[in-house]
């Protein structure tokens, strides 16, 4: 349940990352 979580925030950093 936490590594899922951690999971889909790790990837929503990653594609704010990209976008800028």
């Amino acid at each position: 349940m936490v590594r899922s979580v951690f999971q889909s925030v790790y990837l929503v950093y990653i594609s704010v990352y990209c976008y800028l």
